[in-house]
């Protein structure tokens, strides 16, 4: 091994241990398409990244190890090993079922269909029996089924609830629904923006087009912030 990879490796595993995962990923990519014929590394490099996975997997990180699972995978595909990443495609649905039941604890306390934060009108019958549908869908593994019965109404005036459920709906394949609510969020607070965007990050491994446009909104929320701090400090 040369010097040159020596330091990308030790670059890149210094990135994995400070919890940098979304930089990682970018040098990883970048390593692969201005160096394709260096696989050996590379295999190094995704073996470091499918063990960073199971670590974050382990302490409940799912993002994280969903976006070094997915990474591998994606290099797996492309060298032509077809099973070794759908191995990996497998444990990302099984990390992403468990993160939106996560997310859903809030459909789930106990003698209630709806909590204080989804369902903030508990009166309404037709939000509880969402709640209900949900929460029913989530504990049969149907994320699928789950995201049809969420709706912003549901998040009331939060919006971190609101962007959960945008999340829900994004990794369930509701791209337009999941991109409204996203955008919904960050309108009621622009400080969403960041979470937005790394959302968006993730949304681009699997749909381009959907995760590029969470991207996009975010950035236009972040320059406005800009501008209205730089309008106040003049």
């Amino acid at each position: 091994m040369t010097p040159d990879r020596d330091a990308i490796l030790a670059g890149t595993e210094l990135l994995v241990r400070t919890g940098r995962f979304e930089l990682a990923v970018a040098e990883f990519e970048k390593f692969v398409h201005d160096q394709p014929g260096a696989w050996p590394m590379a295999a190094m490099l995704a073996d470091l990244f499918r063990r960073a996975g199971e670590t974050a997997a382990t302490e409940g990180r799912s993002a994280e190890a969903i976006a070094y699972f997915g990474l591998v995978a994606k290099w797996r595909a492309a060298r032509g090993d077809r099973l070794g990443a759908d191995e990996l495609r497998t444990r990302i649905e099984i990390l992403e079922l468990d993160d939106v039941e996560a997310q859903l604890q809030v459909v789930r306390s106990s003698g209630h269909e709806a909590s204080a934060r989804i369902g903030s009108t508990p009166a309404d019958p037709h939000m509880r029996a969402a709640a209900a549908l949900a929460r029913e869908a989530v504990a049969r593994g149907d994320a699928l089924e789950a995201a049809v019965h969420l709706t912003a109404e549901m998040a009331g005036d939060d919006a971190s609830t609101l962007l959960t459920i945008a999340e829900v709906l994004l990794r369930a394949g509701q791209l337009d629904r999941g991109i409204a609510i996203a955008d919904l969020a960050m309108t009621t607070d622009h400080r969403l923006a960041d979470a937005v965007a790394r959302l968006g990050s993730e949304v681009a491994a699997r749909e381009p087009n959907a995760g590029f446009l969470l991207i996009e909104m975010a950035d236009v929320i972040r320059l406005q912030e800009a501008a209205e701090r730089a309008a106040k400090s003049a």
